[in-house]
Parts: C-alpha cells; sequence; structure tokens
C-alpha cells in the first residue's frame, strides 16, 4: 500500500501517569482509548472549522493566487484553509489496542497531510499544523483515563 507516514508522538507526562495509573490497576486500557480515539476526532474537525493549529492559532493565509483558483472553482469555501473537498476534515482515524492509540488520518490522505502540517517550500505551501494535542486536549484525556479508572473500580466494588 502506498502512501507517506508521519507520526507526532505526544509526550505528556501527566497524560503516561493517568494510564500507568490504569495499568498498575490491572484495568485493560482499550475501552478507556476508544473514548480517546472518539474525542480526539472531534477535536481535530472542529479545528478545521475554526481554522487553527492545536494551539490556537490561526493557520497561515491562502496565498492571494490560490483564493482566485478557489472562486473560479466556484468553491462553497473559497477562502476557508484546508477544506476544499474535506479531504482531512473528514478522514481522522484511530486503532485502539491493549496498550497502545494510534491516531491518524487515512492512507488516502497521508501525503496530502503531511504536506500541510509540515509546509512544502519548494511548493509556496506553509505549514498549517492541525495534528497534535494541547494542554486543554491532555487534560481532558487524562479526566477520560480517571473516570475510566474510577467507573471500573465501582463496578468491581458493586461486583463483591
Amino acid at each position: 500500500m502506498g502512501g507517506v507516514k508521519f507520526s507526532i508522538e505526544v509526550d505528556d507526562r501527566d497524560v503516561g501517569a493517568a494510564l500507568k495509573r490504569l495499568i498498575d490497576a490491572g484495568i485493560r486500557p482499550r475501552p478507556a482509548f476508544i473514548r480517546v480515539g472518539e474525542y480526539l476526532i472531534r477535536v481535530h474537525e472542529k479545528r478545521f472549522s475554526d481554522q487553527v493549529d492545536p494551539d490556537g492559532n490561526p493557520w497561515a493565509p491562502l496565498s492571494e493566487r490560490y483564493k482566485l483558483s478557489k472562486a473560479k472553482m466556484k468553491s462553497r469555501g473559497a477562502n476557508l484553509i484546508l477544506v476544499l473537498n474535506r479531504y482531512l476534515a473528514r478522514n481522522f482515524t484511530y486503532q485502539a489496542g491493549e496498550d497502545e492509540l494510534f491516531f491518524s488520518t487515512s492512507q488516502v490522505t497521508g501525503k496530502y497531510a503531511a504536506t500541510h502540517q509540515f509546509g512544502r517550500p519548494e511548493a509556496n505551501i506553509p505549514a498549517r499544523p492541525f495534528m497534535g494535542v494541547n494542554d486543554d486536549n491532555s487534560d481532558h484525556i487524562i479526566s477520560i483515563f480517571n473516570r475510566y479508572l474510577n467507573n471500573t473500580w465501582k463496578g468491581a466494588a458493586n461486583l463483591v
């Protein structure tokens, strides 16, 4: 299968600590990973409607030349960035395993995603980062893990 693969690792000690609490308690984290995956899809799709990077900064504006070409195509989003065909905004996916969560865009959009995440100076395409997590996202992920841990403990206590 062709395509380009890139990854962004989140090295967040607090998220790691919350996950470790689950594992140390002998709780399988896959259901929590599924909740986190669904949350990340919503967060990343919202960035396209807000037109911002993970830190809330606006994406680099479209070049005037590209704006004109989009207008000629009578695009609904002639002045919006990265939404001409919604390839990126609607192709987030995740795989929740027993010990990891893999969050990405689909293989179909891999090269396109990498171009816009990191930019392509030789083609005058600026970086417009859309993937990643900010402090608020990390806090929410921690709360997902903590709620899952607490609910699992409550459920186990009810079985006794």
